[in-house]
């Protein structure tokens, strides 16, 4: 798993897209986190 911080918004939208590309990418999720807080992205992979 990948987690991408919070920031300023460039890269909220452009991470997701970007990843989506890959089937090794199970899960792309942007919301509230209980460990990291709002607007954390987390990238799940399987393989």
């Amino acid at each position: 798993m990948v987690i991408h911080g919070i920031g300023k918004g460039k890269l909220k939208k452009e991470i997701p897209q970007l990843v989506r590309q890959f089937k090794e990418v199970h899960a792309v999720d942007n919301r509230y986190h209980s460990q990291f807080g709002q607007g954390a992205t987390t990238i799940q992979f399987q393989y």
